[in-house]
C-alpha cells in the first residue's frame, strides 16, 4: 500500500466513524505561535496547509489552518481552546497507549454540557455508555449551560459568514433548548437506546457505539491513537 492510500482513522470514544481530520486544542494564546511553527520551513517536508471546508452548522470550524500530513491522507486543524470550552491545562489531559493527549472523560462531557453541544454530547455518551448516576456523580449539573459563552460564540459564527461566506450560506447558530445542565444530561443520557438504529439489535448493543460488555474503548492499544 502506498503512503497515498494510508488513511488516518479511527474514532474517539467508542464512535464507529472514522475520523477524517483531527481537531487538535491549543491554549487560544498559543494559536497563532503553533500555526507560525507548523508553517516553518522546518516542518515544511511533514506538513503542509490547505484550504478550510465550506461553513459548517454551529461552527467556527472554516475560520482555523487546516493542515495535511505530506503524502498521507492524514488531516488535522489547531482549534483555540475557547472555541470548544476546556481549559486547556496539562492537568485535564491523560495519554493513550501511544502517548497521544486527549481530555479526560469527566472534562470532555463537561464541556459539552457547558457548551450546548447536543451532537457532541451524544456521541461521547453513547460512546462511553456512562450512566445517569455517573454524571451525577462526576459532572456539575447545577444551573444553566454556559450561556454567555454561547452568545459569544454564535456571535463570532455571525461574523465568520461575512464576505465570501455571506452568500447562500445557512446561519448555523448554536440553539439551546434546554439550558438546565441536570435536565439536559438526563435528556441525554435516558435516550441511548433510542438512538440505537435497526442494525444495532438491542440484544448485541448496548449503545449504537457499544457492543454488550465491551471494554472501553479508550483503554485499549490501537494504531490510530
Amino acid at each position: 500500500m502506498s503512503s497515498q492510500d494510508k488513511t488516518a482513522s479511527c474514532g474517539g470514544r467508542g464512535t464507529l466513524e472514522a475520523l477524517r481530520e483531527w481537531e487538535i486544542c491549543v491554549p487560544t494564546d498559543l494559536l497563532e505561535r503553533a500555526e507560525t511553527l507548523l508553517k516553518s520551513q522546518e516542518y515544511a517536508s511533514l506538513y503542509t496547509t490547505i484550504p478550510p471546508p465550506l461553513p459548517q452548522p454551529a461552527s467556527l470550524i472554516h475560520t482555523y489552518t487546516h493542515f495535511q500530513c505530506v503524502g498521507l491522507r492524514a488531516y488535522f486543524v489547531l482549534v483555540p481552546s475557547d472555541d470548544i470550552h476546556i481549559d486547556c491545562r496539562p492537568s485535564i489531559f491523560q495519554r493513550s497507549f501511544n502517548g497521544l493527549p486527549y481530555p479526560r472523560l469527566i472534562i470532555l462531557i463537561q464541556s459539552f454540557l457547558d457548551a450546548g453541544d447536543l451532537l457532541s454530547l451524544c456521541d461521547v455518551v453513547d460512546g462511553s455508555n456512562v450512566s445517569e448516576e455517573w454524571g451525577s456523580e462526576n459532572l456539575d449539573l447545577e444551573g444553566d449551560v454556559d450561556l454567555e459563552w454561547i452568545k459569544r460564540k454564535n456571535e463570532a459564527i455571525k461574523q465568520s459568514r461575512m464576505g465570501k461566506y455571506a452568500k447562500g450560506a445557512p446561519a448555523g447558530m448554536i440553539h439551546v433548548k434546554c439550558s438546565e445542565r441536570r435536565a439536559l444530561w438526563e435528556s441525554i443520557v435516558r435516550t441511548k437506546g433510542a438512538r440505537r438504529g435497526w442494525t444495532q439489535p438491542e440484544e448485541i448493543f448496548s449503545t449504537r457505539f457499544r457492543l454488550h460488555g465491551s471494554p472501553d474503548p479508550w483503554l485499549e492499544h490501537r494504531q490510530c491513537s
